[in-house]
């Protein structure tokens, strides 16, 4: 029998619902309902709001507090919506890859404007934003399909300082998974564990060794597989045969180079 809890899945900048296509068909075999909106994204503000409104509505119709799970600039999105939600809105948030404090550099202007434009071709970009084996179809498709953002977008994003650094001084009521990787060269895998202490929850980072870059959480296969080998669990299900994984894998993940911590 599959989950009664919805899951919503919140994409992060410059993508929409597609970003979640691979990953979502996984998550239907434990989920009666995974839902990936496409948001407006016409400001911060707005985008909070909308991820809240949609939390509220699909606890309503469902009868369940829903599950927040969002990507990158969608992590920041879900964790600011969660804390205005109630208990009975929201059963427990997943940040996978989120940014979060000051930025270790600031972005060079030429190279804002260039992103701005359009005018830097996405060959030169997209290999920044995946790990070695990821086949080139998938970073292309995932590139063609890309969404410019509105100007207040990119300014929230641009600036020195990630927006939600400073709203986030209470741990939250509901339980919160923080995932990042060692490999990913877009958000630094501190960052997303120092926000999860901020929010008090659980982290998970995965290893330099698996190669797991920026968009490969969702969109390739084997990236998914060892993403929900961690969620599943977390949400309190079984993994089921298909899922569990090798012997190979449990060593890697369970080494050294792996990191799982409560955060108190």
């Amino acid at each position: 029998m599959k989950d009664p809890r919805r899951i919503i899945c919140i994409h992060g900048y410059g993508v929409r619902s597609f970003f979640w296509t691979p990953i979502k068909l996984r998550l239907e075999r434990y989920f009666e309902q995974v839902i990936t909106p496409d948001l407006h994204m016409e400001d911060i503000p707005s985008a909070i709001s909308e991820v809240e409104e949609l939390a509220r509505i699909h606890a309503r119709e469902s009868g369940q507090p829903v599950i927040l799970f969002g990507h990158s600039l969608g992590g920041i999105l879900s964790a600011m919506a969660g804390m205005r939600l109630e208990e009975g809105d929201i059963d427990s948030l997943i940040i996978m890859a989120s940014p979060y404090g000051e930025r270790r550099k600031g972005m060079n202007p030429v190279l804002k404007l260039l992103l701005k434009y359009r005018l830097i071709p996405g060959w030169m970009v997209r290999s920044q934003f995946f790990g070695k084996a990821t086949p080139e179809h998938i970073k292309k498709e995932l590139f063609d399909n890309a969404v410019p953002e509105s100007l207040s977008i990119q300014e929230a994003v641009a600036k020195p300082k990630w927006f939600h650094t400073d709203e986030l001084k209470l741990p939250v009521l509901h339980r919160v998974l923080g995932l990042a990787s060692e490999a990913d060269r877009i958000v630094a895998a501190r960052e997303t564990q120092q926000f999860t202490e901020a929010l008090g929850g659980e982290f998970y980072r995965f290893p330099q060794a698996l190669d797991i870059g920026h968009d490969d959480f969702t969109v390739f296969e084997p990236a998914i597989d060892h993403v929900l080998r961690i969620i599943v669990p977390f949400l309190g299900l079984e993994l089921s045969e298909g899922d569990r994984g090798s012997k190979a894998h449990e060593d890697l993940i369970d080494g050294d180079d792996a990191e799982s911590l409560v955060m108190d």
